[in-house]
């Protein structure tokens, strides 16, 4: 079974469309905004994907006006909201549970400096090495993150990491 939040309603919008398009079934998806009805989760989940809200640096070859719209504040605030979606993965997920968090950003405060920050805060969490079934099809055996850039794989920026609940 596959649970689908999202704490904004209008970024929620469509996932049924998106779900069809995508072949999903057995999707269950929570209110928007809804905490509640998270809290039954607790402890409960194998696996938790972050699509973790950021300051969007992976798509300023696109937009490159977005630049200029990034403030220090709005910064802090994304690196914080990182953190509670990181630490809320931590209570959802049971032991041996992975988390694969994502970003579409190139800057090191959302990425590596947001996984070290976790993993220093979670102590019975490990980083995990990725595989092609982790969302992605380039090659990365071995690693536990991965950081896709325009320059090297001609998509947009994205972050990707993998860190598994210990199960002892």
């Amino acid at each position: 079974r596959i649970y689908a939040y999202d704490s904004d309603k209008n970024r929620f919008k469509g996932i049924f469309e998106r779900l069809k398009r995508a072949g999903a079934h057995n999707v269950q998806t929570l209110r928007a905004g809804d905490t509640s009805a998270l809290d039954a989760l607790a402890g409960r989940l194998d696996m938790i994907l972050i699509d973790a809200p950021c300051t969007g640096s992976g798509t300023w070859r696109r937009k490159p006006d977005a630049k200029w719209r990034l403030s220090e504040r709005t910064m802090k605030e994304r690196l914080a909201v990182q953190v509670a979606l990181l630490d809320q993965a931590a209570r959802f997920s049971k032991k041996g549970a992975s988390i694969i968090y994502i970003t579409c950003s190139l800057l090191e405060r959302e990425n590596h400096a947001q996984v070290s920050a976790f993993l220093g805060r979670n102590t019975d969490f490990v980083s995990a090495s990725l595989e092609a079934g982790d969302l992605l099809s380039i090659d990365v055996k071995g690693k536990s993150s991965v950081q896709l850039t325009p320059a090297c794989h001609e998509t947009d920026g994205f972050f990707v990491s993998k860190f598994v609940r210990a199960s002892g």
